[in-house]
C-alpha cells in the first residue's frame, strides 16, 4: 500500500536516485535540501515497504503554485502513484488558499499529459525550447482551484 508524506530530509537520497533515471537535467540532492529549507515549497513523497517510489514538489506564491516536479520509479508507473501525490499537493494548496496550480510538461509526455487533464489542468500555451537535452516545447497547464 502506499502512504504519502511530507518529504523531509530522511527522503533526499532517494528522490535524487529517482531523479536521476528519469530526467536530462536532474535536481541535485543539494537542490531538493534547499528547497526543502524554504517557506513556501512544500514536497511530497510516496512510500512503499521499499521506500520512496516517487515524489512531488510545489513552489507557493502569494496565492498561485507551481509544480516543480512529479516522477514516479519507472516499475511503479500506471499504478495511481503520480495521481495520488498530486491530489494531496493540490488539498494542501486548497487548505493554504492556493487558487491556481501551474506546471510544464514537456509537449512529448503523453501520459503526463493525460494524467494532468483527468485532474483538472487545462493547456493555456507552450512555452517553445524550453527543455533542453533533447531541446522541446513545454505545454504550460493550469488548473483553477
Amino acid at each position: 500500500m502506499v502512504k504519502i508524506e511530507k518529504m523531509n530530509e530522511k527522503h533526499i537520497a532517494q528522490v535524487a536516485e529517482i531523479e536521476e533515471s528519469i530526467f536530462s537535467v536532474p535536481w541535485s540532492q543539494k537542490a531538493f535540501k534547499d528547497s526543502l529549507e524554504l517557506d513556501n515549497t512544500a514536497f511530497y513523497v510516496a512510500i512503499e515497504e521499499e521506500g520512496v517510489i516517487g515524489y512531488c514538489g510545489v513552489y507557493k506564491v502569494m496565492n498561485s503554485a507551481d509544480i516543480t516536479n512529479v516522477a514516479v520509479k519507472k516499475d511503479k508507473r500506471k499504478k495511481g502513484v503520480a495521481k495520488q501525490l498530486l491530489k494531496e499537493a493540490i488539498k494542501d494548496a486548497k487548505s493554504e488558499q492556493i487558487k491556481e496550480i501551474m506546471l510544464e510538461v514537456r509537449e512529448s509526455n503523453e501520459a503526463a499529459i493525460s494524467l494532468y487533464e483527468k485532474i483538472g489542468f487545462q493547456s493555456i500555451t507552450k512555452r517553445k525550447k524550453y527543455y533542453k537535452h533533447p531541446v522541446e516545447d513545454a505545454i504550460i497547464m493550469l488548473l483553477k482551484i
